[in-house]
């Protein structure tokens, strides 16, 4: 489970040793999502990596434009 939910599409693809799923994972608009447990990854090429900075997190909601400050 992922929150806030994501828009993904799939295809079923058949094979000679069965049917492989293939699943497209559309870029999100309400970043950062968050697993289950509440836990933030960020990946970088095939690494991924937990947020575990406060700040980090901050820059993320602030890059999302999910978080604003008074003006």
């Amino acid at each position: 489970m992922i929150k806030p939910p994501i828009a993904v599409e799939t295809e079923n693809i058949l094979h000679t040793d069965g049917v492989v799923i293939a699943i497209k994972v559309f870029k999100g608009i309400s970043k950062p999502y968050m697993d289950r447990s509440g836990t933030i990854f960020v990946k970088n090429g095939t690494d991924k990596r937990k947020v575990t900075s406060p700040d980090e997190l901050l820059r993320m909601f602030r890059n999302s434009n999910r978080i604003h400050g008074d003006e």
